[in-house]
């Protein structure tokens, strides 16, 4: 299928997702998928506020493709705000991440919004995941910290791609 399902707030903001347990606030786990305007807090959550980090069954060892996340606040998760894995084809657009990764088990990863593991959907030439106009500040691990408490932003890639880039990002809480 080509065709976006589009998960939408009517009024930004005004739904909060605040699960007591389990291991992700939102967790995509199919293609074609839009999120618009969540609040997703979740202290108690194993690993994301909101992920998409579902690995393919039918043996393509690919994640799920064509994700975005636009105008969705995530805070206060054990691990990353935003975590996306083992895909391609992500935007994350004007969405804000804070206290994140606060709580992470030793020897765990996180951040405010992070893709890891990005695996190529087709052959198409250019960038395919892309991060850009959002605002992420005191996102840290205690145990990898050393006085950076900025956006830390966790990207890896497997060796020979060159699908990602993030562009106009901004650390810091927001000014009004």
């Amino acid at each position: 299928s080509t065709g976006y399902l589009t998960l939408k707030e009517r009024n930004r903001g005004a739904v909060l997702i605040r699960p007591s347990g389990g291991n992700h606030g939102i967790h995509v786990q199919k293609d074609y998928v839009i999120l618009d305007g969540f609040d997703v807090s979740g202290p108690n959550l194993v690993f994301h506020g909101i992920a998409a980090d579902r690995l393919d069954a039918g043996g393509s060892n690919r994640g799920v493709h064509h994700i975005t996340v636009k105008y969705c606040t995530s805070h206060g998760n054990t691990i990353s705000g935003i975590g996306l894995a083992y895909g391609d084809y992500y935007l994350v657009e004007y969405c804000e991440t804070y206290g994140n990764c606060h709580s992470c088990p030793q020897g765990i990863q996180g951040s405010g919004i992070s893709i890891y593991q990005a695996r190529e959907f087709d052959s198409a030439s250019g960038i395919h995941n892309i991060i850009h106009s959002n605002i992420s500040y005191d996102n840290f691990i205690d145990h990898l910290r050393n006085g950076n408490n900025g956006p830390f932003y966790l990207v890896t890639a497997n060796a020979g791609t060159d699908t990602f880039t993030m562009v106009s990002t901004t650390a810091g809480p927001p000014t009004n």
